[in-house]
């Protein structure tokens, strides 16, 4: 901004022309101008050629009231006669003392910044250190995921060793409260648990393992999700694949002590779906696994049946875990060596075959009837180890079943099968297979390998976040409510996702909350 008459600005500084003449006036017989070594003795002064006047800038800027309208700040001094008597009046006048402490405190400023950005200043240091404390708290919420005591890790730990921490720690306002521990754990949980459910939407499909246990007087059922990489839900789990690895991961504990019931059960399941937002009409559940009880397993009324009814292409398991404990216990004990190396000698499709025969011959001799679904007993024993063979004519059952929803162009899939089988060895292993089958080369075949690897063989997995149900929800725990459980659980089963949560970007989220009491 240019000042007043062509004057200095704050950010200029006076306007100091040094030139060889000025513009002289009369002052009766004589010619008197301005002289340029008027500047050396006084600091402030300045002249405007345009007006032939001498002003006094630290006045001109700073002055306020009367002040403003004073010769030395509005029209100018030009008495160059009386020159040396009325600039020493003006310069030692309280007025213009005044605007050279406003012009000092001006340059301060300058360097030090103002009152409000000190403030600021000071507000933004005060954040900093806030956020920092906050970091402590959630290092150690996360510490507790995995177990641990909240305060006694807080004043025996992070207060002895950090002395920052020390001092926030044990004000009035420590944000240690249960309430902030519950938000927390919370938004902790919610990272974890959506990270699982974009892999899930991303996948595209699943399956689905669920168990049920009873446990301080109520049912609850917890749901894991397998997804080429394998998710998880307490009771309840998803089996997907992202790539061609599956992963297993934990959801969630639901309480079902209301209904233990096939339809309660179910219910449970779809209403997990939608409480966590996950939009089930572009997702497909491929297959399923539980234990043996009637409930879970029943063909016509169980939960599998009933699944099926909006799924028709998840595929049932019966954990093989829990057939092969059925098997084992029924058996004394010198027994068992030679049923494993009985099985042992079994592992292949021909010698199964006949030994399966053998059972089929052995129950119509004895009039049993084996109840068996085809599709489902053949797909996990044939079909899909034919499918991972390269077995085209043997896998067919497998790859009828999934032909819809995949899209799966079934002549583009025979020569996509023919030629990676050309570039694998003779005895090629699965690993083989999954390094050389590319999404973009291989299409058709890299989608059903996915659901392969999805299919899953045992709900063990359930059976152990039941492990980690006890070690949270104990007995000294037992008022703990179902979303802080479910939480918990979901930390410390899913450890490796935990692990990679950043600490910024927990605050961050806790941060969008307002804060009155101590800004963050």
């Amino acid at each position: 901004m240019t000042g007043l008459n062509g004057l200095g600005t704050l950010s200029t500084g006076p306007r100091r022309p040094v030139l060889t003449s000025y513009k002289k006036s009369q002052f009766g017989k004589q010619l008197r101008s301005f002289r340029s070594q008027w500047f050396n003795d006084f600091e402030w002064l300045e002249y405007s050629i345009e007006r032939n006047a001498a002003f006094c800038y630290v006045c001109r800027i700073f002055s306020t009231g009367n002040f403003t309208q004073d010769v030395w700040t509005h029209s100018g001094f030009d008495n160059w006669q009386k020159f040396g008597t009325k600039v020493n009046g003006h310069f030692s006048s309280k007025n213009h003392l005044t605007n050279v402490e406003k012009m000092n405190s001006y340059k301060k400023t300058k360097e030090t910044g103002s009152v409000i950005t000190q403030i600021s200043s000071f507000h933004k240091e005060e954040v900093t250190k806030n956020g920092k404390y906050m970091s402590y708290l959630i290092e150690i919420v996360l510490y507790l995921a995995k177990q641990g005591n909240f305060k006694e890790l807080c004043n025996i730990v992070f207060s002895k060793f950090i002395p920052d921490f020390e001092n926030f720690y044990n004000k009035k306002i420590s944000q240690t409260s249960w309430k902030v521990q519950e938000e927390i754990i919370g938004i902790c949980a919610d990272l974890v648990r959506q990270t699982i459910i974009d892999n899930i939407v991303k996948t595209g499909h699943f399956a689905l393992m669920v168990d049920e246990a009873r446990y301080n007087s109520y049912f609850c059922c917890n749901w894991y999700y397998i997804f080429n990489f394998i998710e998880a839900i307490n009771k309840s789990s998803y089996l997907c694949v992202f790539g061609l690895k599956s992963h297993e991961r934990f959801l969630q504990f639901v309480d079902v002590s209301s209904g233990q019931d096939a339809n309660s059960i179910v219910a449970a399941i779809y209403q997990c779906f939608e409480n966590l937002n996950i939009s089930m009409n572009s997702l497909h559940i491929v297959a399923q696994s539980y234990d043996g009880a009637s409930v879970m397993s029943g063909c016509l009324g169980g939960v599998q049946a009933k699944i099926k009814e909006k799924y028709p292409n998840a595929i049932y398991t019966h954990c093989m875990a829990h057939r092969f404990n059925l098997v084992v216990v029924g058996k004394a004990k010198e027994t068992i060596n030679g049923v494993i190396k009985s099985f042992e000698q079994l592992r292949c499709e021909d010698k199964f075959y006949k030994f399966w025969k053998k059972i089929e011959l052995m129950a119509e001799e004895f009039n049993i009837t084996l109840q068996i679904n085809r599709l489902e007993k053949l797909i996990n024993a044939f079909s899909v180890n034919n499918f991972m063979s390269l077995n085209y004519d043997g896998s067919l059952e497998f790859i009828n079943h999934y032909e819809d929803i995949l899209s799966v162009k079934i002549e583009v899939l025979k020569a996509e099968m023919m030629v990676i089988n050309n570039c694998l060895p003779l005895n090629f292993t699965l690993e083989d297979l999954k390094d050389k089958v590319k999404k973009d080369s291989f299409p058709n075949l890299y989608k059903l390998l996915q659901i392969a690897v999805t299919i899953p063989v045992s709900s063990a997995t359930c059976e152990r976040s039941f492990s980690t149900m006890r070690r949270i929800k104990n007995w000294l725990r037992s008022s703990m409510l179902q979303q802080r459980f479910t939480n918990l659980s979901l930390l410390n089963i899913e450890k490796d996702l935990l692990n990679q949560l950043n600490t910024e970007s927990i605050l961050n989220k806790y941060c969008m909350k307002p804060r009155k009491i101590m800004p963050i």
